[in-house]
Formats: C-alpha cells, sequence, structure tokens
C-alpha cells in the first residue's frame, strides 16, 4: 500500500488499555487510507507482492516504529475495534500487517487500516458514514491468524520471489503465519559443509542469499520467537526442490 495513499491515520495513545472480553487492549484513534478497490497494495513492505492486494480478503494494515521493528511485524494479526455508539459493531475486523506506515510522518502513529479493514468495524448501512467522520477511537490486541483456503485454513508457506535467479540467487518471503509467533531468522542446509548458513533479512518478510546450497532438496530452516511469556526458539523445516523457480509457493502443512 502506498502511503501517498493515506488521507487519514491512527494515532496512539501511548500508555492506556482497555479490556475486551478479558483480553488487554490498546487504545488508539484511526481512519484508513483510500484505494480505487479498498484492499491492499502489491507494494508492500512486508514483500508480499501481488498476494498483498488481497491477503486476508484485503482486511490489512501499515504499522509504524515500534510497532513495525524492522519487519518483525510482518504476518502479525490484530483485532481492531471501533467505538462510535450507532455506527461501530461489536466485533471489529481482524487485520493483518503487510506494511509499514506512519500516515501523518510521525512515529506517532500507531496503524493505517485497509478501507475494507475500516468499513468492516462498522454496523450495516454505516460503513460510508464511518469513512466520512475523520479519526475514530479504537481498541486493538494481538490475535491469531485465519487464512481461508481451498479445502480449509491456508498453512504457513514459503515462496520463491520473482527476484530470485536459478541458481545464483535465492530470495523467499514467508506467507501465512499464524501470528501466534514471529519470524527471527532464516537458514539454509549446506550439505557439503554440513553445517547450517544464515539467510541475510532483505527487508520484511523476505530473506535473500546470493549462491546458495544447490543440494536436492534446498533445506531452509525457519526460526520463530514468541511473544513474551510464550514458548521461544520455535523451528520448522521447509525443503523446497533442488531446481527451484521464482515465482513457486511451497506448503509446509503447519501453523506457526
Amino acid at each position: 500500500m502506498k502511503m501517498t495513499a493515506v488521507v487519514c491515520v491512527l494515532a496512539l495513545l501511548a500508555g492506556v488499555t482497555a479490556s475486551r472480553g478479558g483480553v488487554a487492549a490498546e487504545e488508539a484513534t484511526a481512519m484508513y487510507y483510500a484505494s480505487l478497490d479498498g484492499l491492499g497494495g502489491p507494494t508492500g513492505a512486508c514483500g508480499y507482492g501481488e498476494i498483498g492486494i488481497t491477503y486476508n480478503m484485503g482486511y490489512v494494515a501499515a504499522v509504524s516504529d515500534p510497532m513495525w521493528n524492522n519487519g518483525l511485524a510482518c504476518g502479525s494479526c490484530y483485532q481492531v475495534t471501533c467505538n462510535v455508539s450507532g455506527v461501530c459493531n461489536s466485533e471489529g475486523v481482524r487485520v493483518v500487517v503487510t506494511d509499514a506506515g506512519n500516515g501523518d510522518g510521525s512515529n506517532s502513529t500507531a496503524f493505517v487500516l485497509s478501507q475494507r479493514a475500516l468499513q468492516g468495524m462498522a454496523v450495516p448501512a454505516m460503513a460510508f458514514q464511518l469513512t466520512q467522520m475523520g479519526p475514530v477511537g479504537i481498541s486493538y490486541h494481538r490475535v491469531p491468524c485465519v487464512y481461508a483456503g481451498a479445502g480449509g485454513s491456508r498453512k504457513l508457506a514459503v515462496k520463491v520471489t520473482d527476484q530470485s535467479r536459478f541458481p545464483d540467487y535465492l530470495s523467499v518471503v514467508v506467507l501465512y503465519q499464524a501470528g501466534e509467533y514471529d519470524l527471527l531468522q532464516v537458514k539454509v542446509l549446506d550439505r557439503t559443509a554440513n553445517q547450517w548458513i544464515g539467510v541475510p533479512h532483505s527487508y520484511g518478510a523476505v530473506f535473500a542469499l546470493a549462491d546458495p546450497p544447490t543440494a536436492s532438496p534446498v533445506t531452509l530452516l525457519l526460526e520463530f520467537k514468541g511473544e513474551e511469556g510464550k514458548e521461544k526458539g520455535v523451528f520448522h523445516l521447509v525443503h523446497i526442490p533442488q531446481h527451484w523457480t521464482p515465482g513457486a509457493e511451497y506448503d509446509t502443512r503447519v501453523s506457526l
């Protein structure tokens, strides 16, 4: 999503919390960025590309520091509820972070919602009115992500990005993480030396390595870290074919 399209912002009210359904929630004010279709965009800072347009059915958000945290926020989900009586519904929407942005040019902004996400917080027939109100009060807290797909919810996947060039340059983006854990790093197995090689973090959820190992299969190790107080050091192996191709997506069949 391009921040030049932002027409309104979310200003974080630091240090203020609330409780909704027994879950501690942060308080902020929210609006949205404008787009022709109300969805996400293909140029988000997480590197999801064209998938980012319809990622989570367009219920997406950009976040600024400190929430962005050099891309560690990519793939995390938040339940966001607005607080205008007679306009906002009680459920709110579940958004996934796909981009970085601060809307008003300062780090005081917490989120910038897609238009679909903002309107999803409204009661029937009040979506347009909500977009016309300017900043509205919201509550938000982190929740697991659920990605609908054929045959059930989508599982963790690794996509070889279009910027990859076989066999000289391997770039991957991690998709559909369940939001319980943050992705810390990616490693690839060098079978000749029998050791793991760190894949440098490129940006967002993208990791890239020049001259990657070419043994079959190419084995990646994803390392996740849970939220404070939860399990730390969660690892998962992903195998991709020796002759991988740019644009190919590989399912892991697990949720993390």
